[in-house]
């Protein structure tokens, strides 16, 4: 699962960034608060929490450009997508 979220929060976060001609570092501050996080989230020196994650990807999918396409090879996640299928899991 941490895989499958770092990758998928980066390839979006990188889609982004391209989208709105910034660095990754302004996505990282703007979504995150520290404007290295997503570099450091990358090479595995820092971890995040579930909740943090999905209000990443909320936010990113609630300011993306219009006339643009999410990413390939991601999904778009329905609203409390991480929350809920936790709930489901019994975390």
């Amino acid at each position: 699962m941490e895989n499958f979220c770092r990758e998928y929060l980066l390839s979006v976060a990188r889609a982004f960034a391209k989208a709105n001609d910034v660095t990754l570092e302004t996505v990282s501050r703007q979504f995150h608060g520290g404007v290295y996080f997503l570099r450091d989230f990358e090479n595995g020196s820092v971890t995040i929490t579930l909740r943090k994650y999905d209000s990443m990807v909320k936010a990113m999918a609630r300011h993306w450009p219009k006339g643009i396409a999410w990413p390939k090879g991601t999904i778009r996640l329905q609203k409390n997508y991480v929350q809920k299928a936790t709930l489901k899991s019994g975390g």
